[in-house]
């Protein structure tokens, strides 16, 4: 979810992104929750996302999720995320998703 808060994206591409995160089983609630937020927010603009996403979390009943894990930018030294990161960070999300069932 870091690196959706941070990566400008096309359309096309969020909705890619959004589609794919979807088919996985979230293990922690609350990312299962902010994913929720950010697939209701439709937003590629990672300024806008991290500017709506709390208030959107509040508006499903979740006001008190702790944002900065998701707004920080994690290692300094590493670039904006592209989208082929995203998507290999999804494939692997999947791939532990499947080998745990």
């Amino acid at each position: 979810m870091r690196a959706l808060c941070h990566a400008k994206l096309s359309r096309a591409t969020w909705i890619k992104i959004t589609r794919a995160l979807g088919e996985y089983t979230w293990r922690d609630v609350e990312h299962g929750l902010v994913y929720a937020a950010v697939d209701r927010l439709s937003a590629g603009s990672p300024k806008l996302l991290r500017e709506q996403l709390p208030a959107q979390a509040t508006r499903m009943g979740f006001p008190d999720i702790d944002w900065e894990p998701y707004f920080a930018s994690g290692d300094k030294r590493s670039a904006t995320p592209t989208k082929t990161r995203i998507l290999q960070l999804i494939h692997q999300l999947r791939r532990t998703n499947s080998s745990t069932k």
